[in-house]
């Protein structure tokens, strides 16, 4: 390895402190990579700090997978130079490193730089935590706790947004002591945000970042959904602004899901409340879906109020999927959804609820069966479906058989729009495909067919 090559010692210090053994020169028959990284470790080295940043960027592209001390001493001492840049190349060269080396955790000192007086090094600090996947140690929770108390909004929301992704890789989830912590800061922070939100609405972004950010980090805190249920009740206008957090709480208690025992009971009453806007109601059950088996004897409800929702003069489709995404959650509890979604799916409706019920019903393959499959391949084949592509193309892979023997039934035809939406179809399915390579091969052989350049190469993927 690079070890071998001859070492010397940078005669000016790193950084103006101390100094760094880097290689001068790579050895003959050395893989490229290891003069990369050579070279990288010597630009990192450099006094001038945009050849020090060009370093710090190129090392974690050439580091080994293990931790190596050169690459960890270069990282340190650029966490501590004196020029901002420099700091926040450091922060993000470890965050790289860190999410394929674990071991390189330690190179940086993040309670300091946590606290940096630049704004970007901070940012940059919280960046690679979040990559680190461990929990934070009690200095670290300090300065996150005097972050989210921060003057400036900016801040404020970077540390939401770190909270969040930190929340779904399951930093947190190590150490239940950190957990409420975190838990704990951002509800006072809640209480803050709400306190300040002003007339114009200005801050309603920090306010909803915080909630989402509770949901995300709040399942074992007892007090993160009682919070969240108060945020809610501020919030029961029928404004822009009222909706928007209404719909961040209830996104914030999906993700908190069973782990709290009032959670059920406040979004059952929310679904069944008959006085609250439909879309209300069918937030509700979209987060209710998101509980998985105990939520399986809702399904006739959910059902109810999907219908009602559908009668509306002009029902809105919504980017969470609603209800139809609840059954896709839900799984085999929502068998009893299907010949509604069946129905959904062949209908009248605007294409985004339409593609919503055929996803739903791509994901309940496993019950919804031949039906399912039948209905979704005659759309898929219809001249009159282009809109639906997609969503169709996504659900038929599910239902492999079924699909590859439409597929080939398309191919033996000759249509030629058929034959070549079937082609399209066998390209998605890939190995499953397989069985329909005779009809590919007939096809790919004609040379006077317009298709056979597109078999051709849906068969070579067959045949890998």
């Amino acid at each position: 390895m690079y070890r071998s090559a001859v070492i010397i010692t940078v005669a000016v210090g790193l950084f103006g402190v101390g100094s760094l053994p880097v290689p001068s020169r790579v050895e003959a028959g050395q893989p490229d990579e290891i003069r990369d990284l050579t070279q990288a470790l010597t630009r990192a080295s450099s006094p001038e700090p945009g050849e020090c940043i060009r370093g710090l960027e190129a090392i974690p592209r050439f580091a080994p997978a293990k931790r190596d001390e050169l690459v960890a001493q270069a990282i340190s001492r650029a966490c501590g130079h004196k020029n901002t840049n420099v700091r926040e190349a450091a922060c993000r060269a470890a965050g790289q490193l860190i999410r394929t080396a674990p071991e390189y955790q330690s190179v940086c000192p993040f309670t300091k730089l946590l606290d940096d007086p630049a704004i970007s090094v901070r940012f940059a600090a919280l960046d690679a935590i979040a990559e680190r996947g461990t929990p934070y140690t009690p200095g670290e929770l300090r300065v996150l706790g005097r972050l989210l108390k921060d003057k400036m909004p900016a801040t404020r929301v970077q540390v939401y947004v770190h909270l969040q992704l930190a929340g779904e890789r399951s930093c947190l989830w190590r150490s239940s002591d950190t957990v409420t912590t975190v838990a704990g800061l951002l509800i006072e922070n809640l209480q803050t945000e709400a306190a300040e939100l002003n007339p114009e609405a200005k801050n309603q972004n920090l306010l909803r970042l915080a909630v989402l950010s509770l949901g995300k980090t709040g399942r074992r805190s007892p007090d993160a959904v009682p919070a969240l249920i108060k945020v809610y009740a501020r919030f029961s206008g029928d404004s822009k602004r009222d909706n928007e957090m209404r719909y961040a709480v209830v996104q914030a208690l999906a993700e908190i899901g069973p782990y709290s025992a009032k959670n059920l009971p406040f979004l059952t009453g929310l679904m069944r409340d008959e006085k609250l806007p439909i879309r209300d109601r069918v937030s509700a059950a979209w987060a209710i879906g998101r509980f998985g088996p105990v939520a399986g004897e809702f399904v006739p409800e959910m059902i109810a109020l999907l219908r009602s929702e559908l009668k509306q003069s002009d029902p809105a489709p919504r980017e969470d999927g609603g209800i139809m995404d609840a059954f896709a959650w839900l799984g085999e509890l929502a068998e009893p959804a299907v010949p509604l979604l069946l129905e959904i799916a062949q209908g009248p409706e605007d294409e985004r609820i339409t593609g919503d019920a055929i996803r739903a019903l791509g994901a309940l393959a496993p019950v919804s069966g031949s039906r399912a499959a039948r209905v979704l391949a005659d759309l898929y084949f219809a001249k009159d479906r282009h809109g639906q592509s997609d969503a169709l193309l996504s659900s038929l892979v599910k239902f492999d058989r079924a699909s590859t023997a439409r597929a080939i039934e398309a191919l033996r035809g000759s249509d030629k729009f058929r034959q070549e939406k079937a082609l399209v179809l066998l390209d998605r399915l890939g190995a499953d495909g397989k069985s329909a390579t005779p009809e590919l091969r007939k096809i790919a052989s004609d040379q006077t067919h317009p298709l056979r350049l597109r078999a051709e190469s849906v068969l070579s993927r067959l045949e890998r």
